[in-house]
């Protein structure tokens, strides 16, 4: 079963968009491709993939339409 990413707006942590904060649309659009960023970045650059081959990942609506 893989593991499914999505990213959203009023997260309890901080959230590398929050420096918009006054500013929705912006906060929403870097939250959303910055945050899949960390997360992809986190994986593949932590060794987490290198330690288990056969995980699968999703990265959901990373603003890649």
């Amino acid at each position: 079963m893989p593991l499914g990413f999505h990213e959203g707006l009023g997260a309890y942590l901080p959230q590398v968009g929050d420096r918009f904060a006054r500013n929705v649309m912006l906060r929403h659009t870097v939250c959303h491709l910055g945050e899949q960023m960390l997360a992809a970045v986190s994986f593949c650059g932590g060794g987490i993939l290198e330690r288990h081959p056969r995980l699968r990942l999703a990265f959901l609506e990373g603003n890649a339409s």
